[in-house]
């Protein structure tokens, strides 16, 4: 048993295989995204369709190839990789999260940071520039409401200048945490005794990825195919 479970959809009489996934929901979801980029809002998902409001323009632009090929991408990424966002990885030797994006097929260095998110915040600014130059629609990590501000700037950006705003960004948030672990110590050191009575503040935060999400691993014991509601709704483990 491989513990996997299979999307897949048909279209046009042939059937298209999404990729083998860790749980059920992701499998799922891949479904749901692939039948959004076939009907548009009226496809019929899995889950509510309000689900991928955010997704929804981007899903229909894509090309089926494109997004089948990240669909599959990502479930072959997931039962091996470090972190759950795009383009980064961790360096078990130094504890160092590592971002990189494929431009004009070379990968590109963006640097190694403290937090798995700033990592991603960088493969995200660098996935703005990229689209700018190479075309195609654009694939972030975290909801690309989050750098409406930046969008025009990042396109009209040199390589050299966008390398240097991701460094300037690190280099904040190092000063940021830095400050954070001074006033932690000095409140240690107050003689107060009493302490904050407060948890520090999480160094990062975990976020959706565009293509499915993370989850427990699902129970099933064999390949299961995922295309329409009664699989994901009932558990069943027969092919839909």
């Amino acid at each position: 048993p491989t513990k996997k479970w299979r999307a897949q959809i048909s279209a046009g009489g042939k059937t298209t295989s999404l990729g083998d996934h860790d749980t059920e929901e992701e499998a799922a979801r891949a479904f749901d995204r692939a039948a959004i980029n076939k009907a548009g809002p009226a496809a019929a998902t899995n889950y509510p369709i309000t689900d991928y409001a955010k997704e929804m323009e981007s899903l229909q632009k894509v090309s089926v190839s494109e997004l089948v090929a990240t669909l599959r991408a990502k479930a072959r990424r997931h039962g091996t990789q470090t972190s759950q966002y795009r383009g980064v990885s961790l360096l078990k030797q130094t504890g160092k999260w590592h971002g990189q994006i494929n431009v004009g097929g070379k990968q590109l260095h963006l640097g190694f940071f403290a937090t798995e998110e700033l990592a991603a915040r960088a493969y995200d600014r660098a996935a703005i520039h990229k689209a700018s130059t190479e075309g195609g629609v654009i694939v972030t990590n975290l909801d690309i409401s989050e750098y409406a501000r930046d969008i025009e700037k990042l396109q009209r950006m040199t390589r050299k200048e966008l390398l240097a705003m991701i460094a300037d960004e690190k280099k904040q948030a190092q000063n940021r945490a830095d400050s954070v672990q001074n006033d932690d110590s000095d409140g240690s050191n107050g003689g107060s005794g009493s302490g904050s009575g407060t948890d520090a503040p999480s160094a990062s935060r975990r976020s959706n990825k565009t293509f499915g999400r993370q989850s427990n691993r699902s129970s099933a014991s064999q390949l299961t195919h995922v295309g329409s509601l009664p699989s994901v709704r009932d558990g069943s483990n027969s092919p839909t």
